[in-house]
């Protein structure tokens, strides 16, 4: 956003980060494989997200987010973009929404879109799922594709939990039966339900933040004014 002094008085995660903001109930998260670049070099990528990120600032990027610790050079561009744009973004909000007394709802989503073909769980997957089988193109249109009898159930839960959400401020409260409940985001307990079909893994689990992801996190906390987010 264009910080102009009078609609727009500073970068939004800025002003989270000092407690402005509504205290209403808040349900937030990311897909297990975030980002919203196609694949580049880590160094020329982050500085085409962030401009104003200096060169000592990406090789400080680059030494808390080190090649040596990912499976392969696509998560580890995947991780030190996706957490910055999209998936740091949960336990900034999460954070700052519980100390003020809010309720927060955190999620891991990680099925991925079926209709792309691809096992990456990416940019706004759960949103063919909650619009059962919907997909927006890049002119705004819509293009539909059925859902299996698995993903048509795992759409089911989905709907109820986000449903329940805005009508009481909880997702529990009409969630679908047998379904596990949600618990609350809080900053000593930093925990998201991981939203999955049965056949992955079981379902639907709640689970811990990894303490790399959150030392990551912090990091790009650190980094809010230089990113412009």
């Amino acid at each position: 956003p264009v910080i102009d002094d009078k609609l727009v008085l500073k970068y939004p995660s800025a002003a989270i980060l000092s407690g402005q903001f509504l205290r209403v109930p808040l349900l937030v998260g990311s897909t297990s494989n975030e980002t919203s670049i196609p694949q580049g070099d880590c160094k020329q990528s982050l500085q085409r997200l962030f401009p104003q990120l200096t060169e000592a600032d990406v090789d400080e990027f680059l030494e808390v987010y080190p090649k040596e610790e990912f499976d392969s050079e696509y998560q580890h561009f995947q991780v030190i973009t996706g957490e910055s744009v999209f998936i740091c973004s949960v336990p900034l909000m999460g954070d700052s929404f519980d100390s003020a007394g809010a309720a927060v709802w955190a999620y891991r989503y990680n099925e991925p879109n079926p209709s792309l073909g691809s096992p990456v769980v990416a940019h706004s997957a759960e949103s063919w799922m909650m619009f059962r089988g919907t997909n927006t193109r890049n002119n705004g249109t819509s293009q539909w594709s059925s859902l299996s009898q698995e993903d048509n159930a795992f759409s089911q839960e989905l709907i109820a939990y986000w449903l329940s959400f805005v009508r009481s401020g909880d997702p529990n409260i009409y969630r679908l039966a047998g379904t596990p409940r949600w618990e609350q985001y809080s900053m000593g307990e930093r925990k998201w339900l991981v939203l999955q079909k049965k056949s992955t893994g079981n379902g639907s689990y709640m689970e811990a933040e990894p303490e790399k992801e959150r030392q990551r996190c912090e990091f790009v906390a650190g980094k809010v004014e230089r990113e412009q987010n």
